[in-house]
């Protein structure tokens, strides 16, 4: 299963967990490419604009912007290690943009 599926698949059965703290939350995936296929989530909360991307070349990029200060937030730029767990490290992610304030 490629990162992006894996992706689709925990958006699918946990997104809804998050609900109360999203005000928008949309998901977009590219999966004709093996290598260069991409999702990328985008969501907003009460404080925060935000967007995850994952790339089946193993790249994450979570990056947000504070509505109010007109911050630019990068919560993780990086190139996946092997072992790590995208489900994890998606219920991170939400839980980090969630509790902005």
């Amino acid at each position: 299963m490629t990162i992006v599926d894996q992706v689709k698949n925990w958006y699918r059965e946990n997104v809804q967990r998050f609900g109360e703290s999203l005000s928008k939350v949309n998901i977009n995936s590219n999966t004709a490419d093996p290598v260069r296929g991409a999702v990328v989530i985008e969501m907003e909360t009460r404080a925060l604009v935000a967007s995850i991307t994952f790339w089946n070349k193993g790249d994450v990029c979570v990056l947000g912007l504070h509505k109010q200060t007109k911050e630019d937030m990068i919560f993780d730029d990086r190139t996946l290690n092997p072992s790590e767990d995208i489900p994890t490290l998606l219920d991170r992610y939400f839980q980090e943009i969630a509790w902005q304030r």
